[in-house]
């Protein structure tokens, strides 16, 4: 079993002036659209400037994850949420 860390980081898509004031996130199976969250994540998000991460603890061996970030912006911000997604392939080598 691995676990780690995955992120995304905000800076090339944070409108100008904005930052990160609280993000989530959510772990689906791709193939089946299931919210497999509870599986697959095992902490809050951290914020770091404008990197948000969260650990990752698990998965099952050929099955692809999409992690969804959601991040909602300072108020007065241009776009009040972002959302931004990773491919979590997983395999037993």
């Amino acid at each position: 079993d691995e676990a780690y860390n995955v992120g995304i980081e905000f800076a090339e898509v944070l409108p100008v002036g904005s930052s990160l004031l609280s993000v989530t996130a959510s772990a689906i199976e791709r193939e089946t659209r299931q919210d497999k969250t509870a599986l697959v994540l095992n902490s809050t998000v951290q914020i770091t400037g404008t990197l948000a991460t969260i650990f990752v603890k698990a998965g099952l061996d050929k099955i692809d994850y999409k992690i969804r970030f959601l991040a909602t912006l300072t108020p007065g911000s241009p776009a009040p949420v972002l959302e931004e997604d990773l491919l979590m392939m997983v395999r037993d080598l």
